[in-house]
């Protein structure tokens, strides 16, 4: 079935696949928090004051827990939205934007639901006029150009519908963002 948000599905297979390629040609792999190397974690080094206890050595992993480790490495991998050759491990010199809304809680709290309950409300109001065109979202496809139509009010209809899926991508990315930070 034919959906307008389909664009943003293909871009995030389109971003799997690149960061695949790109984690496959890295010769070093990748590091994940508190690495040295892949699978190597910084080591703590006591100061003299703490008491240093033994530790048992760890059980050997069984065939479900490495599966598990493995299945949930490649989920965090490919749901990660970090640039290609970014290494969690380094970083401390990145550049963080300072934020633009108020950081007091409730101030906070009320710009992001305000925030997000105006991008729901205009994606739904372009899901809607999308559904009233007739033929564009039909399950069997149709064209942005609606043969009913003189050459002008088509072309007008065509750019009008071309312009709305823009905003409603952009709109869907500012409701996930504003939620997700």
């Amino acid at each position: 079935m034919y959906n307008v948000y389909n664009f943003a599905s293909g871009l995030w297979g389109m971003f799997a696949l690149v960061k695949s390629v790109e984690f496959a040609c890295a010769p070093q792999g990748r590091l994940k928090v508190n690495e040295v190397s892949p699978g190597v974690l910084k080591s703590s080094v006591p100061n003299g004051n703490a008491h240093v206890t033994c530790k048992s050595a760890p059980k050997a992993a069984n065939l479900w827990t490495n599966v598990r480790d493995g299945f949930l490495d490649a989920c965090e991998l490919l749901s990660s939205m970090r640039g290609i050759g970014w290494d969690y491990g380094t970083g401390n010199d990145i550049y963080i934007p300072p934020e633009h809304r108020s950081l007091e809680r409730s101030a906070f709290l009320r710009s992001t639901l305000r925030t997000t309950l105006i991008n729901f409300l205009l994606l739904d109001a372009i899901d809607t006029g999308f559904k009233l065109v007739p033929g564009v979202s039909s399950p069997s496809g149709g064209s942005i150009f609606l043969p009913d139509l003189s050459p002008v009010p088509r072309v007008l209809a065509s750019t009008a519908l071309h312009f709305a899926t823009g905003v409603a991508f952009i709109g869907g990315l500012t409701w996930c963002t504003a939620s997700s930070r």
